[in-house]
C-alpha cells in the first residue's frame, strides 16, 4: 500500500505563526502563545531542570492555562554541551537524569527525542510526557 508523502506534512495558509497538535494537549487549544527556554537558560544541567521544573508546574497547575506536554526544539536550537551535561550516549546524559526526577516528582513519563550530534554538542529534538 502507497501512501503519498505529502499528507504527511503539515500545511498552513503560510499566515500561520502557531501551531500545536491536538494530542500534545489535554484539550484542543483555539489559540496560544509560546513558553520557552532561550540558550543561556540552557547553559548547565541545574539551569535546565530549573526550567523544566516551572514549565511542569504551569503544566500541572494553571487552571486558567492550557499547557503542551511537549517540549520542543525551535530550528535544531535545543543544543546542549556535551561536557555540561555529561554526554556519554542518548541515554547516559544529565538529560535523562533530569527528567528521570522529574518525572518522579510531577508523576509523568517523560521520554526525550535526540536528533543528530556534534563532537562538542548534542541536539535534543523535544521532551514529550
Amino acid at each position: 500500500m502507497a501512501v503519498d508523502l505529502k499528507s504527511r506534512i503539515p500545511l498552513t495558509d503560510r499566515k500561520s505563526v502557531f501551531s500545536i497538535h491536538d494530542s500534545q494537549v489535554a484539550v484542543p487549544l483555539v489559540a496560544g502563545g509560546v513558553t520557552g527556554f532561550d540558550e543561556t537558560k540552557l547553559k548547565n544541567p541545574v539551569l535546565m531542570e530549573a526550567c523544566l521544573r516551572e514549565y511542569l508546574r504551569r503544566y500541572k497547575d494553571s487552571e486558567l492555562l492550557t499547557t503542551s506536554r511537549c517540549i520542543q526544539s525551535n530550528k535544531d536550537r535545543f543544543l546542549l554541551s556535551k561536557q555540561a551535561f555529561h554526554y556519554a550516549s542518548s541515554k547516559n546524559n544529565d538529560v535523562e537524569v533530569i527528567c528521570a526526577k522529574l518525572s518522579r516528582e510531577f508523576g509523568v513519563k517523560m521520554k526525550v527525542t535526540y536528533t543528530r550530534s556534534g563532537s562538542s554538542s548534542f541536539n535534543v529534538k523535544k521532551i514529550e510526557w
